[in-house]
């Protein structure tokens, strides 16, 4: 029984829905995700514009690249296929013509990684005065390069680029939040931390901010945050990073 079904084996169905992984793949629509331009769409959150090439180097742009080009992940394009849990589970989306979360990819296994080996960085580069700073620097730098526009996991955008714009797959828009929720978590933040930071990035710099909701996120992307929170903390995918 995973933690989206019941006894009898129903679905459960939360007040919002759940996760996806890593290949991204190519194309994806111009709405959320924690960092980045919004585009105009009213369920987009960003936080940056996903740049890390000034502080992580041509061997994160070169494996971005890798991701996106990868064959097992660009040949499930199209309605993509349902998130699979570690424990064999589905997840609900009341949102999905499906009634599942649908990401280019069944599993989160490298965004929780991802997430982990983030947040153990931090810990370690915060741990020393002579590289406090690039703790926070190289933090910052992974969450932009993971879940920025084009970031290799915001599935909801494509093959792009900040200026011609990217190719839009708002089938992901969903999974692509899950993922925020889920790779923070695992970094070690709290959800009150991973909200709060989504929040303050979309007053500033993307038009799916709320100042009527909660940490001033629409309904929806906020929703899909926490789920990705709440999965990360079932310790399915192993325990957090501590910070």
């Amino acid at each position: 029984m995973g933690i989206f079904t019941s006894s009898a084996g129903r679905p459960y169905v939360p007040p919002f829905d759940a996760p996806g992984d890593q290949s991204k793949p190519s194309g994806a629509p111009r709405n959320s995700t924690l960092l980045g331009d919004s585009g105009g769409d009213p369920n987009i959150l960003q936080v940056s514009d996903g740049d890390s090439s000034a502080t992580t180097g041509g061997a994160q742009i070169a494996q971005q690249q890798q991701n996106r080009e990868d064959p097992a992940a660009t040949s499930r394009i199209g309605v993509g296929q349902a998130v699979e849990l570690p424990d064999g589970s589905t997840v609900p989306d009341r949102y999905s013509p499906s009634g599942l979360l649908m990401s280019p990819v069944a599993h989160l296994g490298n965004v929780a990684a991802a997430g982990r080996d983030t947040g153990n960085t931090y810990r370690v580069l915060r741990s020393d005065p002579a590289t406090f700073e690039a703790g926070t620097m190289h933090c910052a730098a992974r969450f932009g390069f993971n879940l920025g526009h084009g970031g290799a996991f915001d599935y909801q955008r494509g093959l792009g680029n900040s200026i011609t714009g990217f190719e839009r797959r708002p089938q992901f828009h969903n999974v692509s939040n899950v993922n925020v929720g889920l790779f923070g978590q695992q970094a070690g933040m709290s959800l009150d931390d991973v909200l709060r930071q989504a929040g303050a990035f979309a007053r500033f710099r993307s038009s799916n901010a709320s100042s009527s909701q909660p940490y001033g996120l629409d309904t929806q992307t906020r929703e899909f945050i926490e789920l990705g929170c709440k999965i990360g903390a079932s310790n399915m995918f192993g325990a957090a990073a501590t910070r």
